[in-house]
């Protein structure tokens, strides 16, 4: 596929998977993917897949609107507005590179068994978080030589959702997710 915008954007690449809503495609993702303005490398063929967002117009993104006139059309701002803050904390921290080790690891491909440490550090330090536990139970679910560590987790997650946290229903539906694959 190659596309020439009136810019001076080209893009050109292999269509590998097409996201669609009402049959209108919303996402399209390309390898061997090259995107250049003029002689000027945006996106090279090396640096993955690349992911083409489709529409006429961007009405809002994460941390606010792309195009603020768009988003604020017949609207007065307000003087003073509260700016994006973080929830990193001192207390979150070695919960965050727990799960960039994680994200690190199932992008890595890393052996199963790798995941067993980052567990062990998860239910020492924050037994609460559901959310990395579910990830973990995912990787190392079919995995044989595991598997009484997935059934160990399993229970965890089968314990949080009988406490009746608010996540219950999240975990309950995660697992059905993971058991449908």
């Amino acid at each position: 596929m190659s596309i020439h915008f009136s810019n001076g954007i080209k893009i050109s690449g292999i269509v590998i998977k097409t996201h669609y809503n009402n049959a209108t495609p919303l996402l399209i993702s390309l390898e061997d993917c090259s995107v250049t303005l003029n002689d000027q490398f945006l996106f090279r063929p090396e640096w993955g897949v690349y992911d083409l967002a489709c529409g006429s117009r961007i009405v809002s993104v994460f941390g606010g609107p792309a195009d603020w006139t768009a988003y604020y059309k017949n609207k007065k701002q307000k003087e003073n507005t509260i700016s994006q803050s973080s929830n990193l904390t001192e207390e979150n921290k070695s919960l965050n590179e727990l799960y960039s080790m994680v994200r690190e690891m199932r992008e890595k491909n890393i052996e199963k068994k790798e995941y067993i440490p980052v567990l062990e550090k998860l239910n020492n330090s924050f037994p609460n978080d559901w959310l990395l536990l579910m990830e973990i139970y995912e990787m190392i679910l079919t995995e044989k030589h595991l598997s009484k560590k997935a059934m160990e987790i399993h229970h965890q997650l089968k314990e949080m959702i009988s406490t009746g946290t608010q996540y219950s229903d999240i975990i309950e539906r995660g697992l059905a997710v993971i058991r449908s694959q």
